[in-house]
């Protein structure tokens, strides 16, 4: 088989996947990620539907099951911290439709690290930390390759370049040849703002996703997932009164400014809110992981420029809070890098587009067809879904909480978990020649 100079530009979730399949492909993979070392951190995700599927393939279902998180189900409280409606976790054995809490809870850092040990396994895949990427130039009208200049001041040509740089991604900017300050037409906003950060985790903290709905549209939710620490989630709707401020902050991406912002947007609202508060105003050592977003997704048109593509939430996000994300990211990786091999040596490499009988075009082209209905089906996410639990005035918060407990005291939830699969139909492809290769 020929080897490929592959550069993925981006070492989260999606790049690591796709590494791992690269480098067992035989293709000579270079990993560049601008933190100075594996970012293994971040809060709690989950696998569902395919991307179960995909993490069996790839032969690391048993690692991800033991590192999972022991959270037992989601409850929602009042502002006094009383509970109003509980949903247990039931184990489905990742068939059928998941709550809330889904059979494969599991911290980021950790995911990262059993795919970084994986791709790691393959000589062919190496890292390089603390560097970015600051140019790319391609002749998309001859067969050449990538040249990419590095904040390093290196200059290399690559075969094929991945962008695999999460939902503010340069690589996409860059594609798009958007200059500083220009606004990325591909990312549609929801009008809504999310931060996470960590705090020292309590006694009282139990092994719960607890949600408190607060008015003025804002929410809260705590998540526990080691003895040490206790995760935290504040969204907010931009139609609260304070929310410009921190929409400002975010754009600017001014950090401190968006600590300032959560803290006066959530001081007084209820249950652990001057906890939380605390931990950002006083800059708790805990809360140092703190990140802040505004909820989007990425819709383009097309996720490829001549030898360039984009992976994951790079091309193709659902929402920050979607769910979607880390599926989505192991799934991609698994198509794109099955394409790759399903155009080697066939008569279309052959004939142009190629390198070594690899028809990397085609497998570009063929990787945007076969996931774009899938992506179509995640980001078809109305507006209201996060406005409706982001109620406005204590009343209607009352309201919301009556028809839950409705649903938790009838187990209506669980009816709804039997009927079908999580999310609508889409056949994920099989790649037998991929999944039976070792590294």
């Amino acid at each position: 088989m020929a080897q490929l100079q592959v550069l993925i530009i981006g070492g989260g979730v999606g790049g690591l996947a796709l590494a791992f399949w690269l480098g067992r492909l035989g293709h000579s993979v270079t990993v560049v990620e601008r933190f100075p070392e594996l970012r293994a951190k971040g809060q709690q995700i989950d696998l569902r539907g395919q991307g179960v599927t995909v993490a069996r393939r790839m032969g690391l279902l048993d690692k991800i099951k033991a590192a999972r998180v022991q959270e037992q189900g989601f409850k929602f409280v009042d502002g006094s911290g009383r509970t109003r409606a509980f949903f247990r976790f039931t184990d489905t054995g990742g068939k059928g439709r998941q709550g809330f809490t889904s059979d494969y809870e599991i911290m980021r850092g950790d995911l990262c690290r059993i795919l970084y040990d994986a791709a790691r396994e393959s000589d062919n895949v190496r890292f390089v930390f603390g560097t970015t990427v600051d140019g790319l130039e391609q002749d998309e009208h001859t067969d050449s390759p990538v040249t990419v200049r590095f904040s390093s001041g290196a200059s290399e040509q690559y075969d094929l370049v991945v962008g695999a740089d999460g939902q503010g991604s340069r690589t996409r900017r860059q594609l798009l040849g958007l200059g500083p300050g220009e606004r990325d037409p591909t990312v549609r906003p929801y009008g809504v703002y999310a931060g996470f950060f960590s705090v020292a985790s309590l006694p009282s903290d139990e092994p719960v996703a607890t949600g408190l709905l607060a008015p003025e549209r804002r929410t809260i939710m705590t998540r526990v997932d080691n003895p040490r620490t206790t995760q935290a989630y504040l969204t907010v709707h931009g139609e609260n009164p304070r929310a410009p401020e921190l929409a400002d902050a975010i754009a600017r991406r001014d950090v401190e400014a968006q600590r300032r912002a959560f803290a006066d947007i959530f001081e007084g609202a209820g249950w652990e809110s001057e906890r939380l508060v605390r931990a950002l105003r006083e800059r708790e050592p805990e809360a140092d992981d703190f990140y802040a977003t505004d909820v989007c997704n990425v819709q383009g048109r097309s996720w490829t420029k001549g030898r360039i593509t984009l992976l994951g939430d790079a091309g193709y996000s659902a929402a920050t809070l979607s769910g979607f994300g880390t599926s989505g990211a192991l799934i991609g990786a698994y198509v794109l890098a099955g394409e790759i091999l399903r155009h080697t040596a066939g008569p279309s490499a052959a004939n142009g587009g190629g390198k070594g009988g690899v028809d990397i075009v085609g497998a570009l082209r063929a990787y945007d067809a076969k996931l774009r209905p899938l992506i179509e089906i995640a980001q078809a996410i109305s507006p209201w879904i996060f406005k409706v639990p982001m109620q406005k005035s204590a009343w209607t918060i009352t309201l919301t909480f009556w028809l839950v407990g409705i649903i938790s005291l009838l187990r209506i939830d669980k009816l709804l978990q039997m009927l079908g699969t999580d999310g609508k139909p889409w056949d994920l492809p099989e790649y037998a020649e991929l999944e039976s290769l070792k590294a």
